[in-house]
Protein backbone atom coordinates (compact mmCIF):
# COMPACT_ATOMS: atom_id res chain seq x y z
CA UNK A 1 0.00 0.00 0.00
CA UNK A 2 2.97 2.43 0.55
CA UNK A 3 4.31 1.97 -2.75
CA UNK A 4 0.86 2.28 -4.12
CA UNK A 5 0.09 5.24 -2.30
CA UNK A 6 3.24 7.62 -1.74
CA UNK A 7 1.27 10.14 0.43
CA UNK A 8 0.67 7.34 2.61
CA UNK A 9 2.59 7.02 6.36
CA UNK A 10 1.92 4.54 8.80
CA UNK A 11 2.76 4.30 12.86
CA UNK A 12 4.49 1.37 14.87
CA UNK A 13 4.53 1.98 18.19
CA UNK A 14 5.98 -1.16 19.50
CA UNK A 15 9.82 -2.33 18.55
CA UNK A 16 9.28 -5.97 19.71
CA UNK A 17 6.81 -6.00 16.76
CA UNK A 18 9.44 -5.03 14.40
CA UNK A 19 11.82 -7.56 16.17
CA UNK A 20 9.43 -10.69 15.66
CA UNK A 21 9.40 -9.12 11.93
CA UNK A 22 13.18 -9.43 11.80
CA UNK A 23 13.36 -12.48 12.66
CA UNK A 24 10.58 -14.40 10.67
CA UNK A 25 10.75 -12.37 7.92
CA UNK A 26 13.69 -10.53 6.86
CA UNK A 27 13.02 -9.46 3.84
CA UNK A 28 9.99 -7.51 4.62
CA UNK A 29 11.93 -6.28 7.58
CA UNK A 30 14.95 -4.74 5.00
CA UNK A 31 11.82 -3.31 2.96
CA UNK A 32 10.00 -1.81 6.12
CA UNK A 33 13.79 -0.11 6.81
CA UNK A 34 14.07 1.58 3.60
CA UNK A 35 10.18 3.39 4.14
CA UNK A 36 11.70 4.66 7.75
CA UNK A 37 14.40 5.93 5.70
CA UNK A 38 11.93 7.86 3.18
CA UNK A 39 10.45 9.03 6.83
CA UNK A 40 7.07 7.64 5.58
CA UNK A 41 7.30 4.63 8.67
CA UNK A 42 7.84 5.89 11.37
CA UNK A 43 8.73 3.57 14.47
CA UNK A 44 7.34 5.61 17.29
CA UNK A 45 6.06 4.46 20.28
CA UNK A 46 9.48 4.61 22.45
CA UNK A 47 8.59 1.29 24.01
CA UNK A 48 9.36 -2.45 23.77
CA UNK A 49 5.70 -3.45 23.52
CA UNK A 50 2.41 -0.97 24.60
CA UNK A 51 2.60 -2.12 28.37
CA UNK A 52 0.26 -2.05 31.19
CA UNK A 53 0.77 1.07 33.02
CA UNK A 54 -1.14 0.20 36.56
CA UNK A 55 0.58 -2.84 37.73
CA UNK A 56 4.30 -2.79 36.22
CA UNK A 57 7.19 -1.37 38.75
CA UNK A 58 8.56 1.96 38.00
CA UNK A 59 11.84 -0.07 37.21
CA UNK A 60 10.16 -2.42 34.91
CA UNK A 61 8.54 0.90 33.11
CA UNK A 62 11.66 2.03 32.60
CA UNK A 63 13.02 -1.05 30.77
CA UNK A 64 9.94 -0.87 28.55
CA UNK A 65 11.78 2.25 27.21
CA UNK A 66 15.38 1.43 27.60
CA UNK A 67 14.88 -2.01 25.05
CA UNK A 68 12.43 0.12 23.15
CA UNK A 69 14.73 3.28 22.48
CA UNK A 70 17.99 1.10 22.06
CA UNK A 71 16.73 -1.36 19.54
CA UNK A 72 15.20 1.42 17.26
CA UNK A 73 18.18 3.49 17.44
CA UNK A 74 20.11 -0.02 16.79
CA UNK A 75 18.04 -0.88 13.54
CA UNK A 76 16.60 2.06 12.59
CA UNK A 77 18.66 4.87 13.09
CA UNK A 78 15.60 6.40 14.86
CA UNK A 79 14.96 7.61 18.28
CA UNK A 80 11.53 8.01 19.74
CA UNK A 81 10.04 11.17 20.54
CA UNK A 82 6.69 10.04 21.33
CA UNK A 83 4.81 7.00 23.83
CA UNK A 84 1.80 6.06 21.69
CA UNK A 85 -0.43 3.81 24.02
CA UNK A 86 -3.91 4.42 23.02
CA UNK A 87 -5.21 0.93 24.70
CA UNK A 88 -3.85 0.84 28.16
CA UNK A 89 -5.77 1.65 30.71
CA UNK A 90 -5.40 4.48 33.34
CA UNK A 91 -1.64 5.84 33.58
CA UNK A 92 0.27 6.09 36.41
CA UNK A 93 1.25 9.46 38.01
CA UNK A 94 4.98 8.48 37.46
CA UNK A 95 4.93 7.89 33.80
CA UNK A 96 6.41 11.97 32.72
CA UNK A 97 9.61 11.55 34.86
CA UNK A 98 10.29 8.22 33.41
CA UNK A 99 9.25 9.37 29.79
CA UNK A 100 11.75 12.51 29.80
CA UNK A 101 14.56 10.81 31.19
CA UNK A 102 14.24 8.58 28.06
CA UNK A 103 14.36 10.95 25.84
CA UNK A 104 10.09 11.09 25.00
CA UNK A 105 8.49 14.44 25.66
CA UNK A 106 4.94 13.41 24.17
CA UNK A 107 1.80 11.53 24.98
CA UNK A 108 -0.76 10.20 23.22
CA UNK A 109 -3.44 7.78 23.93
CA UNK A 110 -7.41 7.42 23.07
CA UNK A 111 -8.65 5.79 26.52
CA UNK A 112 -9.23 8.58 28.56
CA UNK A 113 -12.13 9.85 26.48
CA UNK A 114 -14.30 6.46 27.37
CA UNK A 115 -14.43 7.82 30.97
CA UNK A 116 -17.82 5.78 32.19
CA UNK A 117 -19.27 8.50 35.07
CA UNK A 118 -16.83 11.71 34.79
CA UNK A 119 -15.84 13.04 31.29
CA UNK A 120 -12.72 13.71 30.84
CA UNK A 121 -12.00 17.37 29.74
CA UNK A 122 -9.26 17.58 27.62
CA UNK A 123 -7.61 16.25 24.18
CA UNK A 124 -4.74 18.64 24.05
CA UNK A 125 -2.90 19.12 27.46
CA UNK A 126 0.35 19.54 29.26
CA UNK A 127 0.43 16.53 31.79
CA UNK A 128 2.13 16.96 35.26
CA UNK A 129 3.70 14.08 36.99
CA UNK A 130 4.60 13.39 40.49
CA UNK A 131 7.85 14.72 40.57
CA UNK A 132 6.50 18.45 38.25
CA UNK A 133 7.62 16.98 35.06
CA UNK A 134 5.41 18.29 32.03
CA UNK A 135 4.74 16.17 28.95
CA UNK A 136 2.43 17.63 25.81
CA UNK A 137 -0.33 15.18 25.70
CA UNK A 138 -2.71 14.46 23.06
CA UNK A 139 -5.90 12.56 23.06
CA UNK A 140 -5.77 10.82 19.45
CA UNK A 141 -8.70 9.17 17.27
CA UNK A 142 -8.61 5.30 16.13
CA UNK A 143 -11.91 2.86 15.57
CA UNK A 144 -12.77 4.39 12.34
CA UNK A 145 -12.90 4.94 8.84
CA UNK A 146 -11.43 8.37 7.43
CA UNK A 147 -14.98 9.73 5.83
CA UNK A 148 -17.07 12.50 6.11
CA UNK A 149 -19.00 11.29 8.69
CA UNK A 150 -15.86 10.54 11.35
CA UNK A 151 -14.61 13.48 10.29
CA UNK A 152 -17.53 16.13 11.46
CA UNK A 153 -18.10 13.82 14.38
CA UNK A 154 -14.95 14.00 15.82
CA UNK A 155 -13.83 17.41 14.70
CA UNK A 156 -16.88 19.30 14.75
CA UNK A 157 -20.23 18.50 16.25
CA UNK A 158 -19.41 15.33 18.32
CA UNK A 159 -23.34 15.35 18.45
CA UNK A 160 -23.24 11.24 18.25
CA UNK A 161 -20.06 10.35 20.75
CA UNK A 162 -19.74 13.81 22.48
CA UNK A 163 -15.71 13.17 21.64
CA UNK A 164 -15.39 16.07 19.07
CA UNK A 165 -12.50 18.69 19.30
CA UNK A 166 -12.90 19.94 23.66
CA UNK A 167 -10.76 22.90 24.00
CA UNK A 168 -11.01 24.87 20.19
CA UNK A 169 -9.06 27.87 21.76
CA UNK A 170 -6.24 25.90 22.73
CA UNK A 171 -6.00 23.92 19.51
CA UNK A 172 -8.40 22.42 16.64
CA UNK A 173 -6.29 19.63 15.54
CA UNK A 174 -6.46 16.14 15.89
CA UNK A 175 -4.58 13.45 15.48
CA UNK A 176 -6.94 10.18 13.68
CA UNK A 177 -5.07 6.83 13.14
CA UNK A 178 -7.11 4.57 11.28
CA UNK A 179 -7.54 1.29 10.35
CA UNK A 180 -9.02 -2.15 10.74
CA UNK A 181 -8.34 -4.09 14.46
CA UNK A 182 -8.65 -3.40 17.54
CA UNK A 183 -6.76 0.01 17.35
CA UNK A 184 -5.95 0.70 13.67
CA UNK A 185 -3.89 -1.76 13.17
CA UNK A 186 -4.57 -2.57 9.41
CA UNK A 187 -5.73 -0.15 6.83
CA UNK A 188 -7.33 -0.93 3.48
CA UNK A 189 -6.89 0.26 0.22
CA UNK A 190 -10.67 1.41 0.36
CA UNK A 191 -9.50 3.58 3.33
CA UNK A 192 -6.57 5.45 1.55
CA UNK A 193 -8.56 5.64 -1.56
CA UNK A 194 -11.64 7.50 0.62
CA UNK A 195 -8.72 9.48 2.68
CA UNK A 196 -7.35 10.68 -0.48
CA UNK A 197 -10.86 11.64 -2.14
CA UNK A 198 -11.81 13.66 1.42
CA UNK A 199 -8.30 15.56 1.74
CA UNK A 200 -9.39 19.09 1.01
CA UNK A 201 -13.97 19.03 0.43
CA UNK A 202 -15.46 22.09 0.64
CA UNK A 203 -17.64 21.83 4.38
CA UNK A 204 -15.34 19.41 5.93
CA UNK A 205 -12.24 20.14 7.79
CA UNK A 206 -8.87 19.83 5.85
CA UNK A 207 -6.72 16.77 6.51
CA UNK A 208 -4.04 15.15 5.66
CA UNK A 209 -1.25 12.59 6.17
CA UNK A 210 1.82 13.81 9.01
CA UNK A 211 4.03 11.74 10.96
CA UNK A 212 2.89 11.28 15.10
CA UNK A 213 6.21 13.08 15.86
CA UNK A 214 5.82 16.06 13.15
CA UNK A 215 2.21 16.08 13.99
CA UNK A 216 3.08 16.43 17.99
CA UNK A 217 5.75 19.02 16.93
CA UNK A 218 3.75 21.39 14.90
CA UNK A 219 1.05 21.03 17.88
CA UNK A 220 3.35 22.37 19.93
CA UNK A 221 4.18 25.19 18.06
CA UNK A 222 0.84 26.31 17.92
CA UNK A 223 -1.40 25.59 20.85
CA UNK A 224 -2.58 28.48 23.06
CA UNK A 225 -2.47 28.35 26.56
CA UNK A 226 -2.86 24.63 27.28
CA UNK A 227 -4.58 23.36 30.74
CA UNK A 228 -2.23 21.14 32.72
CA UNK A 229 -3.51 18.37 34.63
CA UNK A 230 -1.89 16.60 37.44
CA UNK A 231 -1.30 13.00 38.49
CA UNK A 232 -2.61 9.66 37.77
CA UNK A 233 -4.85 9.41 34.44
CA UNK A 234 -7.54 7.03 36.25
CA UNK A 235 -9.65 5.18 33.55
CA UNK A 236 -13.64 5.25 35.06
CA UNK A 237 -13.47 1.64 32.82
CA UNK A 238 -12.15 -1.46 32.44
CA UNK A 239 -11.53 -1.35 36.53
CA UNK A 240 -11.59 -5.27 36.69
CA UNK A 241 -8.42 -4.97 34.97
CA UNK A 242 -6.40 -4.33 38.52
CA UNK A 243 -7.88 -8.05 39.66
CA UNK A 244 -9.04 -10.28 36.68
CA UNK A 245 -6.34 -13.24 36.33
CA UNK A 246 -4.99 -12.93 39.65
CA UNK A 247 -2.11 -15.60 38.85
CA UNK A 248 -0.93 -13.63 36.24
CA UNK A 249 -0.07 -10.56 38.38
CA UNK A 250 1.43 -12.64 41.13
CA UNK A 251 3.53 -14.16 38.57
CA UNK A 252 4.76 -10.72 37.02
CA UNK A 253 5.96 -9.48 40.24
CA UNK A 254 7.75 -12.61 41.34
CA UNK A 255 9.46 -12.54 38.23
CA UNK A 256 10.16 -8.53 38.16
CA UNK A 257 12.12 -9.57 41.56
CA UNK A 258 13.33 -12.89 40.67
CA UNK A 259 14.95 -10.85 37.83
CA UNK A 260 16.42 -7.87 39.94
CA UNK A 261 18.20 -10.82 42.22
CA UNK A 262 19.69 -12.48 39.32
CA UNK A 263 21.01 -8.86 37.63
CA UNK A 264 22.16 -8.78 41.49
CA UNK A 265 24.09 -11.98 41.29
CA UNK A 266 25.29 -11.80 37.95
CA UNK A 267 26.99 -8.27 38.88
CA UNK A 268 28.12 -9.10 42.32
CA UNK A 269 30.46 -12.11 40.51
CA UNK A 270 31.19 -10.12 37.73
CA UNK A 271 33.40 -8.44 40.54
CA UNK A 272 34.30 -10.85 42.35
CA UNK A 273 35.61 -13.00 38.74
CA UNK A 274 37.05 -9.10 37.61
CA UNK A 275 35.46 -9.86 34.34
CA UNK A 276 32.27 -7.62 32.96
CA UNK A 277 29.22 -8.72 33.34
CA UNK A 278 27.38 -10.66 30.74
CA UNK A 279 23.47 -10.32 30.38
CA UNK A 280 23.37 -13.56 28.63
CA UNK A 281 21.38 -14.79 31.36
CA UNK A 282 19.38 -12.59 32.21
CA UNK A 283 18.20 -10.87 28.43
CA UNK A 284 16.33 -13.47 27.53
CA UNK A 285 14.19 -13.66 30.46
CA UNK A 286 13.97 -10.08 30.76
CA UNK A 287 12.66 -9.72 26.77
CA UNK A 288 10.00 -12.19 28.00
CA UNK A 289 8.72 -10.33 30.89
CA UNK A 290 8.67 -6.98 29.26
CA UNK A 291 6.49 -8.91 26.32
CA UNK A 292 3.79 -10.11 29.40
CA UNK A 293 3.26 -7.16 30.14
CA UNK A 294 1.41 -5.64 27.28
CA UNK A 295 -1.60 -3.83 28.24
CA UNK A 296 -3.84 -6.74 27.67
CA UNK A 297 -1.69 -10.04 28.94
CA UNK A 298 -1.18 -8.05 32.23
CA UNK A 299 -4.39 -6.61 33.53
CA UNK A 300 -6.06 -10.42 32.40
CA UNK A 301 -8.08 -9.28 29.04
CA UNK A 302 -6.99 -12.01 26.75
CA UNK A 303 -8.40 -14.68 25.20
CA UNK A 304 -7.54 -17.93 27.50
CA UNK A 305 -5.10 -19.51 25.39
CA UNK A 306 -3.13 -16.33 25.89
CA UNK A 307 -3.62 -16.25 29.84
CA UNK A 308 -2.19 -20.40 29.60
CA UNK A 309 0.82 -19.25 27.63
CA UNK A 310 1.40 -16.30 29.63
CA UNK A 311 1.15 -18.19 33.38
CA UNK A 312 3.63 -20.63 31.50
CA UNK A 313 6.12 -18.40 30.59
CA UNK A 314 6.52 -16.38 33.43
CA UNK A 315 6.23 -19.67 35.47
CA UNK A 316 9.41 -20.59 33.40
CA UNK A 317 11.08 -17.07 33.94
CA UNK A 318 10.40 -17.69 37.95
CA UNK A 319 12.25 -20.58 38.07
CA UNK A 320 15.08 -19.59 35.60
CA UNK A 321 15.66 -16.50 37.97
CA UNK A 322 16.09 -18.22 41.01
CA UNK A 323 17.76 -21.44 39.68
CA UNK A 324 20.78 -19.32 38.02
CA UNK A 325 20.82 -16.30 40.97
CA UNK A 326 21.61 -19.38 43.28
CA UNK A 327 24.06 -20.93 41.07
CA UNK A 328 26.05 -17.61 41.18
CA UNK A 329 25.62 -17.02 44.86
CA UNK A 330 26.86 -20.57 45.75
CA UNK A 331 30.33 -20.06 45.05
CA UNK A 332 30.13 -17.64 48.40
CA UNK A 333 28.98 -20.02 51.05
CA UNK A 334 31.45 -22.31 52.76
CA UNK A 335 30.73 -25.95 52.83
CA UNK A 336 28.02 -27.00 54.66
CA UNK A 337 26.81 -23.63 55.74
CA UNK A 338 24.24 -21.39 54.58
CA UNK A 339 24.78 -17.64 53.95
CA UNK A 340 21.90 -15.35 53.53
CA UNK A 341 22.12 -12.74 50.58
CA UNK A 342 20.46 -9.71 50.76
CA UNK A 343 19.69 -8.35 47.55
CA UNK A 344 18.44 -4.87 48.27
CA UNK A 345 20.28 -1.57 48.57
CA UNK A 346 19.16 -1.31 52.14
CA UNK A 347 19.56 -3.07 55.66
CA UNK A 348 16.51 -5.32 56.05
CA UNK A 349 14.50 -7.01 59.30
CA UNK A 350 12.68 -9.50 58.20
CA UNK A 351 11.63 -13.30 59.40
CA UNK A 352 13.60 -16.11 57.52
CA UNK A 353 11.49 -19.35 57.15
CA UNK A 354 13.98 -22.71 56.81
CA UNK A 355 13.21 -26.21 56.36
CA UNK A 356 13.09 -27.75 59.80
CA UNK A 357 15.86 -29.76 60.75
CA UNK A 358 17.53 -29.00 57.24
CA UNK A 359 20.33 -26.18 58.83
CA UNK A 360 19.51 -26.48 62.39
CA UNK A 361 21.74 -28.97 64.60
CA UNK A 362 20.96 -30.25 68.07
Amino acid sequence: LMEQYPEYCFVQSSAYHSEVIRRNYPGLFERIREKIKEGRYEPNGGVWVECDCNLVSGEAMARQFLWGQRYTREHFNYTADAFWLPDTFGYSAAIPQIMKLAGVKYFLTTKMSWNDTNKFPYDTFYWQGLDGTRVLTHLNHSHLWPNPENLMEYMVSGKRTGNSVREKTVTKQKLFSFGYGDGGGGPMFEMLEIARRVADVDGLPRTGYTTVSAFMQDLEQKIHKPSVYAGELYLELHRGTLTNQHQIKRNNRLAEIGIHDLEYATVRKALEDSVPASGDDVHPLLETLLVNQFHDILPGTCIPMVHELSIKETTSVIEQARTKTTELLAGSSPAEKLTLTNTLSFARNDVIYLDEGEYIQS
